[in-house]
């Protein structure tokens, strides 16, 4: 029994006491006993963490995502282009203010897209003239 523990927390360095114990149907505590008499860490080793955008290997201390803001912004939003003033915008997609335009013309089923209401007003508005 003492055996297989060792080489469970050999093999799985992240798996916690509570874990190696369910898998032999064992107590924790009984676990925590047999690594500290074989001078065993008994904390879990984390695994490693990468920044969800560019894959740099985050710290052990970085508890976030990502590993600054520029990569958390590029990762979460889209660069975008206003139909109206011609900006250059970020936006999460579920925000963006789309205006499908379905007239007979030859921008049938063009998506438009405003970074304010603003132009979103003014792009209408310029449709009723």
């Amino acid at each position: 029994m003492k055996e297989d523990i060792i080489r469970l927390r050999q093999e799985h360095p992240h798996w916690t006491g509570a874990r190696i114990a369910s898998e032999l149907g064992i107590s924790r505590q009984r676990v925590n006993q047999v690594l500290l008499e074989a001078g065993i860490r008994t904390k879990r080793i984390a695994p490693c963490r990468f920044c969800k955008r560019c894959g740099t290997k985050l710290s052990e201390s970085n508890l976030r995502e990502f590993c600054n803001d520029v990569c958390k912004k590029e990762y979460s939003n889209v660069p975008l282009i206003c139909s109206e003033c011609d900006t250059l915008f970020w936006r999460r997609i579920s925000s963006m203010l789309v205006y499908p335009f379905n007239e007979k013309t030859s921008t049938r089923n063009k998506k438009y897209i405003f970074c304010t209401k603003q132009c979103q007003g003014r792009f209408l508005g310029k449709g009723k003239n």
